[in-house]
């Protein structure tokens, strides 16, 4: 019986849109003495979805923020270099560096070290 109600609890609350009248009779039903250990479950699948989702939400944050970390990092190591070769950048090549992603950066980066003058950069 134990499994059957937690079937169901699952079903109705991950599957399941509820009218609102629906939801009334729903709760009713769980508010009854006898359901008492499906309303529990019903408390404890629902703060598991709502722990699944925040650890998952948590996890990509990390994952993005690492990701827009290794961008900032190669951005800052890409002027700096230029900066120490070249002297002042113009605007639109720090606007350019602005805005690159990562696969650009990689390329400016190794023409950085290469290139004998500012103007022969490209990417």
């Amino acid at each position: 019986m134990f499994i059957q109600q937690y079937l169901l609890i699952n079903l109705v609350e991950t599957y399941l849109e509820l009218e609102e009248s629906e939801q009334i009779i729903y709760r009713q039903w769980l508010d009854r003495e006898e359901h008492m250990t499906v309303k529990t479950l019903e408390a404890t699948w629902a703060d598991r979805i709502r722990k699944q989702g925040l650890e998952q939400g948590l996890e990509q944050g990390l994952e993005q923020g690492r990701e827009e970390g290794a961008l900032a990092a190669k951005r800052e190591v890409l002027l700096d270099q230029l900066q120490t070769r070249f002297g002042d950048l113009p605007r639109p090549l720090t606007d350019r560096i602005a805005a690159a992603e990562d696969e650009q950066l990689t390329h400016l980066l190794r023409q950085a070290v290469l290139v004998e003058h500012l103007g022969d950069l490209d990417g």
